[in-house]
């Protein structure tokens, strides 16, 4: 009777044992079967005459150039983020050109100089410069895809890949980096009811402020007060504070018109200042450089 009641027993844990053994197999094969494929994906080399990393408009400007003037050359334009933009992806909601149109975008298609383009316009078009340079099939494009100096890295899609890439006349890449707006800590002591926010979240905090202090002399810094001053707020009411006197190249001075008198302009400026304050004095004085102070 004992013999009886312990045979079904023993069966069931027969069973068991064989769907572990059986499921064990197959995460090997599975295991296998990835090994494999990862090991595929890095074999296969790809092969290129240049390698552009970004999108911002001087990449896009360089692709739009290449497959004009070479009708035999390859591109790939690989990009860690998945728009085009670059640079100004990461740039205040409020930031525009800060030169002449007509010294800035790709040659098949002038940017529009009514006026100066915002950050969402000059977004806009990146975007439709990439599409138009797509149609182009001596050009492939990677979004989401970082270089590590041999191989290419994608996460785009549900799963990344990673491939060696052979590059046979140039690596491409801007020497401009996104600006970077984090926050540190202060060397000096502020109010517990004061809100430190970076400049991209201005816009996001400023409809309750009484006040605003402005910390720094760079561009985004002219940028953040000239957008307070658009939003109404008194110019009472913002407190700008610079580490020193800058300098800033005057947009009507950068006219292609106007380049010939600027040159002769910075040629005297050059000759005669001693030290760069005597420099950048003589530009302010003919309205090639303004002042902030």
């Amino acid at each position: 009777m004992a013999l009886q009641q312990q045979q079904p027993h023993l069966q069931h844990h027969q069973q068991q044992q064989q769907r572990h053994q059986h499921q064990h197999r197959q995460r090997q094969q599975q295991q296998h079967t990835l090994i494999n494929t990862a090991t595929a994906e890095c074999n296969t080399i790809l092969e290129c005459d240049y390698l552009v990393l970004g999108t911002s408009i001087p990449e896009l400007a360089f692709v739009d150039a290449m497959l004009m003037k070479d009708k035999r050359c390859s591109i790939i334009l690989a990009d860690p983020d998945r728009h085009a933009g670059g640079l100004w992806k990461h740039t205040p909601p409020y930031s525009k050109l800060g030169l002449p149109s007509a010294l800035y975008g790709v040659g098949s298609l002038p940017l529009d100089s009514s006026e100066s383009p915002s950050r969402d316009d000059l977004l806009g078009y990146a975007s439709t410069v990439l599409r138009r340079l797509l149609q182009n099939p001596r050009l492939q494009y990677l979004p989401q895809t970082l270089f590590n100096g041999l191989s290419l890295l994608s996460s785009a899609g549900e799963a990344t890949w990673k491939r060696r890439i052979h590059v046979k006349q140039k690596v491409v890449e801007s020497f401009l980096e996104p600006p970077k707006y984090g926050l540190r800590e202060a060397p000096y002591r502020i109010d517990i009811d004061a809100l430190v926010v970076s400049a991209e979240k201005l816009p996001l905090a400023s409809s309750s402020r009484g006040s605003y202090a402005i910390l720094g002399s760079t561009r985004v810094a002219v940028e953040s007060v000239h957008w307070l001053l658009q939003r109404g707020v008194k110019a009472d009411r913002i407190c700008w504070i610079l580490q020193e006197d800058v300098w800033f190249t005057c947009l009507e001075a950068m006219r292609p018109d106007q380049w010939v008198s600027i040159a002769a302009i910075c040629w005297d400026a050059f000759l005669f200042g001693q030290e760069v304050q005597d420099i950048e004095t003589i530009l302010e004085k003919h309205g090639v450089h303004c002042r902030a102070t």
